[in-house]
């Protein structure tokens, strides 16, 4: 591989940089299928897997629902916010938002709706497992 030398005017070091030689990759075609049609192919209950993918988006609306009320309670206690894991829970509800949106945007108004009518019973369900409602 070949490589091109600059040097610094103002601190005199040359790095070696290499050049790029080969051209970018080219994208693959992927031949799309319906979730259905790969699910037969594969032998595998796509009823079973659709439910299982549609629990996941309301189990993500109840996360969002807690961090939200978790951090709104801490920010009472500590009013700048500093824990330790705020990046991890700023990712964290970043990717919950994008599933929960994923629904609004995708289904209809109606849908979304019931979705977080669901999402409220769930809260509900797992606040009184807690104990922490009544």
């Amino acid at each position: 591989m070949k490589s091109r030398q600059f040097t610094s005017r103002r601190t005199g070091y040359t790095p070696i940089r290499p050049l790029i030689t080969q051209p970018p990759k080219q994208k693959a075609e992927i031949e799309r299928k319906p979730l259905g049609e790969v699910m037969a192919e594969a032998g595998a209950d796509s009823r079973r897997m659709m439910c299982m993918i549609n629990m996941c988006f309301h189990l993500a609306d109840v996360m969002e629902f807690f961090i939200m009320d978790a951090e709104r309670e801490l920010k009472k206690v500590d009013t700048e916010y500093s824990l330790e894991m705020k990046h991890s829970v700023e990712r964290i509800k970043a990717h919950i938002r994008g599933l929960v949106e994923t629904v609004d945007k995708r289904c209809s108004g109606e849908y979304s709706e019931k979705f977080g009518e669901v999402g409220d019973e769930l809260v509900e369900v797992i606040l009184k497992f807690f104990k922490l409602k009544e």
